[in-house]
């Protein structure tokens, strides 16, 4: 049985991804600056923004933001709930990548 993470432990993580997050728009900010106009179907680009979307919706939840306040997604374009159930583990555990 998992006990509850002390508020400033669970708080101190959160912001950890928080900044986490930052530091990812930054990049996809970088890299649409840099493509090129032709080039509209950059693969990178894509992976990296359906990353940050992963990660921003763990992110908000574990804030206690209602997921409706998040995101409306369209059917064709649900969001992978194993993988922000894994990022928010990651998370709260302290296990999340801090680049």
């Amino acid at each position: 049985m998992q006990t509850e993470l002390e508020p400033t432990i669970r708080r101190e993580r959160i912001l950890r991804a928080k900044k986490f997050l930052k530091g990812m728009s930054t990049a996809i900010r970088e890299q649409k600056n840099m493509r090129e106009d032709e080039s509209r179907d950059d693969w990178h680009l894509y992976l990296l923004r359906e990353e940050y979307r992963i990660i921003h919706i763990a992110y908000c939840e574990l804030r206690g933001t209602p997921r409706e306040r998040i995101e409306q997604p369209s059917e064709n374009n649900l969001p992978n709930e194993n993988r922000i159930a894994s990022y928010k583990e990651a998370i709260i555990s302290g296990s999340f990548k801090n680049n």
